[in-house]
């Protein structure tokens, strides 16, 4: 009995990570493929990369902070919506407004510091990039997501 609880608890540890480390390797994956979409439609010197490249990422990375922590917010609303007071509800809507303004500060902070690195037309390019690789990415993702209903 003991060696049975101890290769349960052994697979249950094991599928945990791996499932961890897959979920990790596929946001490094579409983190490249975001980095050679947006250096593709960019055109960028090798000048203007090294100075675009530290800024964009510091923002890149704000962002990606502020997606996750409203995720959260999220999945916790659609959890505790049905037993949440007024107050708890005042509290969550405060909570989306200063994620909000998080998320306009740094695109504020972006442009500020793209300003003198790369050309204003090239600073919409990059905003028109990142739009396009969200639809794209979303539209592959519904597709395989089909596929796979239908493998069921």
């Amino acid at each position: 009995m003991k060696i049975y609880i101890t290769l349960v608890l052994t697979f249950i540890i094991a599928t945990t990570t791996i499932a961890q480390e897959d979920k990790e390797s596929k946001r490094e994956k579409i983190k490249a493929l975001k980095v050679a979409f947006i250096t593709e439609r960019l055109e960028l010197t090798t000048d203007e990369a090294q100075t675009f490249w530290p800024v964009y990422n510091v923002y890149d990375g704000r962002v990606n902070d502020i997606y996750d922590t409203e995720r959260k917010v999220m999945r916790e609303l659609r959890t505790d919506f049905d037993t949440m007071d007024e107050a708890a509800a005042t509290k969550t809507l405060q909570t989306i407004q200063s994620l909000e303004k998080q998320k306009l500060d740094a695109r504020a902070e972006l442009l500020s510091g793209l300003k003198d690195k790369i050309t204003s037309k090239k600073t919409l390019v990059l905003f028109k990039a990142e739009n396009d690789f969200r639809r794209d990415l979303i539209r592959k993702l519904r597709g395989d997501k089909g596929r796979n209903r239908g493998n069921r």
